[in-house]
């Protein structure tokens, strides 16, 4: 998912900027390029830049975002393998326990034989 968000917003910059060059590249034909044009080009500039800015920070907070989320799981994995670890401690434990108290009711070795 992230990796399409940022070919999407790879292949906007490239078409964006084939228009502003192909729109540049007109204008610098011209001989006499009158004020509007020049502020006409500042301002398409201006909210290309915003443009790229907002997806640029849009896919940063989604990269975010989504390691957080792995990093909770990674966390919640490790508490838990640490509980499963705790629990068969305690189960070998009790294990030995029971064995050693059943030692308790054999029948003792008579000496010599």
């Amino acid at each position: 998912m992230l990796t399409t968000l940022i070919i999407l917003a790879s292949i906007n910059i490239l078409v964006i900027s084939f228009f502003v060059y192909k729109f540049l590249e007109q204008n610098k034909n011209k001989v006499n390029v009158d004020e509007n044009q020049s502020k006409t080009i500042l301002d398409l500039e201006r909210r290309i830049t915003d443009l790229l800015s907002k997806q640029l920070t849009d896919v940063r907070g989604s990269l975010d975002f989504n390691n957080k989320n792995v990093h909770d799981q990674v966390n919640n994995f490790t508490k838990e393998t640490v509980e499963v670890k705790d629990f068969l401690k305690q189960v070998n434990e009790r294990i030995k326990e029971m064995s050693s108290f059943q030692d308790i009711f054999k029948t003792p070795k008579l000496r010599g034989q």
